[in-house]
């Protein structure tokens, strides 16, 4: 465990000491049902707004973001919850006449909407996440036409032994993919698919060494026409 965790637990062990003894030393040694349930809603809260600034508002090493989806609502009913669970240990500290039973199913109310809170707080982030994957999914077909797009350029390169025709043909194609967005759209998987087949059909003749420039020519031609008709089709 390394350093900082443990300053981190003893700032934690020492904040709760100082609330148990607090309410203790406030209530001139008395300990009773009262105050027992302060000192067990008074850590509830300080626990809650520990872990809320302990923790990172944006975790920069999650791709999907799905934090940022729950950062609102769940901010929202930790600070509903905490201002009205101490509003209550106010209140019954301060109006004797209060009875046990009324506080504890008051702060059995807020707990409740504090964890349906928490419910739809997780609910944001995992619909977040869940449209990431999504966009990464539509996303894939193209990021693999222009992988194997880049490596064919490179190949292509390397041989040397290549027109310029064809050099601006592979290079006009990653030009008109990169503006490509993802869609959602059926037909436009199944032409994006057709590309990323037409670009395989290349990839052998050019790991031979044969200068069939005619034929890999008309694969190009034919990746063309696809992105042509799939630049047409949009999300549904």
């Amino acid at each position: 465990m390394s350093g900082k965790k443990n300053i981190l637990i003893l700032a934690l062990l020492l904040g709760e000491c100082l609330i148990i003894y607090s309410f203790i030393h406030f209530n001139q040694g008395l300990v009773d049902d009262k105050t027992i349930l302060n000192i067990v809603v008074s850590s509830l809260i300080y626990g809650l707004i520990f872990l809320r600034f302990l923790n990172p508002l944006i975790d920069l090493s999650d791709k999907t973001q799905s934090g940022i989806g729950s950062l609102g609502l769940g901010w929202f009913f930790t600070t509903a919850y905490c201002v009205s669970a101490a509003f209550l240990i106010f209140w019954g500290l301060k109006d004797t006449d209060v009875s046990l039973r009324t506080l504890m199913i008051l702060h059995g109310v807020l707990l409740f909407f504090l964890l349906i809170g928490f419910y739809f707080s997780q609910g944001a982030a995992q619909k977040v996440g869940e449209i990431y994957e999504a966009e990464a999914k539509l996303r894939s077909n193209l990021e693999e036409i222009k992988q194997l797009s880049n490596q064919i350029k490179l190949t292509i390169s390397l041989q040397g032994n290549h027109s310029e025709l064809l050099i601006d043909r592979i290079n006009n194609l990653l030009e008109n993919i990169r503006f490509l967005s993802p869609s959602n759209n059926e037909q436009a998987t199944v032409l994006e698919k057709e590309i990323l087949s037409e670009l395989m059909k290349m990839k052998p003749i050019l790991d031979s060494g044969a200068n069939e420039e005619t034929n890999l020519i008309q694969c190009l031609d034919r990746c063309d026409a696809l992105y042509q008709q799939r630049k047409q089709l949009f999300s549904n």
